[in-house]
């Protein structure tokens, strides 16, 4: 793994190689940065955000800086695993986006 700038666009993948585990990638220009699994069996929501927040803290990136977050289509789009994290992906959205709710 190597230092990534704070200015550094990276992309985010987020994927589920085996069940109540998810695994983060960070990319840049296809080359990996970073990746870290964690493992779940209630609370996903908030241990996804630790999660992110502790990769993206520990490469230095901002969040302003995801440039692309991909959820891996291996993820059943019924399942509530792909609720939490499509809402937590609209939510970074808006945060980088500067859209407030209400």
């Amino acid at each position: 793994m190597f230092y990534v700038a704070h200015s550094t666009v990276v992309d985010l993948l987020i994927s589920s190689p085996k069940l109540n585990t998810i695994t983060l990638t960070l990319k840049r220009a296809n080359i990996l940065v970073d990746a870290a699994d964690f493992e779940f069996d209630r609370d996903l929501d908030l241990k996804l955000i630790q999660a992110i927040d502790k990769i993206l803290v520990k490469n230095r990136i901002d969040l302003k800086f995801l440039r692309r977050i991909h959820i891996d289509m291996g993820i059943d789009r019924l399942s509530s695993m792909y609720r939490i994290l499509a809402t937590w992906h609209v939510a970074v959205l808006c945060a980088k986006n500067g859209i407030k709710h209400g």
